[in-house]
């Protein structure tokens, strides 16, 4: 191994691993290796994973060494949980699930040449907007496919998100990023995972002795579903055990989806594992509306009770309708306005001519026009009227007399008003029109951003394209010359071509016998596992509750539990662990006989 490291301990460009020269780092370390862009004289352009939990490892002079004796039983037992998921992967062959070519062990560590992807990851699609039926049918139901054959190869992914799903240039999904490592890493570094709080990882991935399986795979699928139909990522699932309410997607989601579709995804997302299909095959029946879905509940009576305010999606347009354009609102205009109020003015006024006061009515004012009704009175005989008393003053016999007085002030002023109003309208409609002008050219310089970033993505393809083809020349070339100096040695009688051919087949009977070593190694391996599956289902056998149900890891040992370093063990052989998190909340501690019995009971 040439090894050039820069900073943090990432190997730097240049530098060669086992055939592969990387050129740069592929995204941010994460919690348990380092992904680089590398070129593979035998595959081409690939992608060199190195198992690297910088958490419980670092490099020094080209070694990967655990960090002190606390982290060495983690990192050997992770190093041999990732060895498992690459191997695995080996074996597995389909277009969906991310392809690992070889994994091998180098300088302390293990690496994986996996194949490259070239396209955009799932995160980055679904910024861009919504799917309709057949782009969902498209994404999920490959992912399945995919996920299904996984499974049946004993390989759980246990973290999938948009950011580990990636789409080829055809549209394909692929799931990338498989790792049963990362959770011998969580265990002693906590149970909460690097995606655990952004919606897409179900409540038993919150706990060390959360019970997982397919189904936990299944709510990770079925949230990147309802993203994808919604258009809102769920509340993460602690956040629904608090009181978070998950709207279902059978009523949020279009009605442009199948109903079978909608009621899949909230089958897939019930909060409790044992409530969820339990395979894929189970949830692939209901996705397809061939099986009928059994009562489950998407959120226990507890959760919801407590629920504050609920997330609520915001409706997606499904991608084949274009949304209509928004146009700003305005006012209708009112052109009749005007004329009607000024033949109103002039019924008044003629109504105030036709029925003025006689001309023993006092005088109103030069400026004002009265307007009075005056009804009929009955005449009253003087035998039916009251006496009155001399003192007070005569009583009207006529009703009083109803006027409606405009001052020739008002025409102006309600004529004004008109006026004002029907400039405001303009007024409204112009700004309408300009900033509907405005959402235009944003919309056009947003169009360009996105053209000018498509031109750069492939223009980073056609360099890239370039560079491997420039590469696969520089090999070819290589190899015709290594040929044509064979072929000279064989038809010289030159003795040091003669030795340099002796040479030649020393190196390659030594890369045969490193060969046979590296199979025997690997039979070994194998077998060792093995031995310890047979143990482990005899121990199975003969116990109530074994160390792998506890822990959720189907190749866990006692010797393995005794090997970290907060574990204490007891004068009779047994071993108790400290208090750990139950799925319900509590602190339990287990203790395991070396026979890998377990006994779980409350922490006081």
């Amino acid at each position: 191994m040439d090894s050039k490291v820069i900073g943090s301990g990432v190997l730097a460009a240049g530098a060669s691993v086992e055939g592969c020269v990387i050129e740069r780092v592929v995204g941010a370390p994460s919690e348990y290796g380092i992904n680089y862009l590398a070129y593979d004289s035998a595959e081409g352009l690939v992608v060199l994973r190195e198992f690297l939990p910088l958490g419980v490892a670092q490099r020094i002079d080209g070694q990967v060494l655990p960090r002190g004796e606390q982290g060495e039983g983690v990192f050997r037992w992770a190093l041999r949980a990732f060895i498992g998921d690459m191997e695995a992967l080996i074996r597995i062959r389909h277009p969906n699930v991310v392809a690992v070519r070889r994994c091998f062990e180098s300088a302390g560590t293990a690496y994986a040449v996996i194949e490259y992807i070239e396209g955009e990851a799932l995160t980055e699609r679904l910024q861009g907007g919504g799917f309709d039926a057949a782009e969902l049918r498209h994404l999920i139901e490959p992912l399945m496919d995919g996920l299904r054959v996984a499974h049946a190869n004993g390989l759980v992914h246990y973290n999938i998100e948009p950011g580990n799903v990636m789409l080829r240039r055809d549209g394909g999904p692929v799931l990338v990023d498989f790792g049963a490592a990362r959770n011998v890493v969580r265990l002693r570094h906590g149970a909460l995972g690097t995606s655990a709080a952004s919606g897409y990882a179900p409540i038993e991935e919150y706990s060390v002795t959360g019970r997982r399986g397919p189904w936990t795979d299944v709510y990770g699928l079925g949230a990147i579903a309802y993203r994808a139909m919604t258009g809102q990522r769920p509340p993460s699932s602690a956040e629904r055990q608090a009181g978070s309410v998950l709207l279902p997607c059978e009523t949020t989601a279009s009605e442009a989806f199948p109903l079978a579709l909608r009621q899949a995804v909230d089958w897939a997302l019930a909060l409790e594992p044992a409530q969820r299909p339990q395979t894929v095959e189970q949830w692939q029946a209901a996705w397809r509306g061939e099986a009928a879905i059994p009562d489950f509940e998407l959120q226990p009576a507890k959760s919801s009770a407590r629920a504050a305010s609920p997330v609520v999606p915001e409706p997606v347009v499904p991608a084949t309708i274009a949304p209509p354009a928004m146009v700003p609102s305005r006012r209708p205009r009112r052109p009749w306005l005007l004329p009607v109020v000024v033949l109103v003015l002039m019924s008044v006024l003629a109504m105030g001519w036709t029925l003025r006061p006689s001309s023993r009515e006092p005088d109103r004012g030069a400026d004002a026009v009265a307007v009075a009704a005056e009804p009929a009175v009955p005449k009253v005989q003087p035998s039916d009227a009251a006496p009155e008393s001399s003192t007070s003053p005569p009583r009207a016999l006529v009703a009083p007399k109803a006027r409606l007085v405009l001052q020739g002030s008002a025409l102006d002023r309600i004529a004004t008003q008109a006026l004002d109003e029907e400039q405001q309208q303009r007024e409204a409609e112009q700004q309408a029109l300009i900033d509907q002008q405005r959402e235009a050219e944003e919309s056009v310089r947003r169009e360009a951003q996105a053209r000018a970033r498509q031109a750069e993505i492939e223009e980073e393809a056609e360099r890239l394209r370039k560079a491997r083809e420039n590469a696969l020349a520089l090999e070819r070339q290589r190899q015709a010359q290594i040929q044509e100096q064979a072929q000279e040695a064989a038809t010289s009688p030159d003795p040091v071509a003669v030795r340099e051919a002796e040479f030649q087949r020393q190196r390659e009977a030594e890369a045969q016998r490193q060969a046979e070593i590296a199979n025997r190694e690997r039979q070994a391996r194998e077998a060792a596992l093995a031995a310890r599956q047979a143990r482990i289902a005899r121990e199975k056998a003969q116990c109530a509750v074994h160390i792998t149900d506890v822990f959720n890891n189907a190749d866990f040992l006692y010797e393995d539990l005794a090997a970290m370093d907060d574990v204490q063990t007891l004068p009779n052989g047994r071993l108790r662990t400290p208090p750990i998190d139950t799925d319900d909340g509590r602190k339990a501690i287990v203790e395991i006989d070396r026979g890998g019995c377990a006994r779980v009971r409350p922490a006081r």
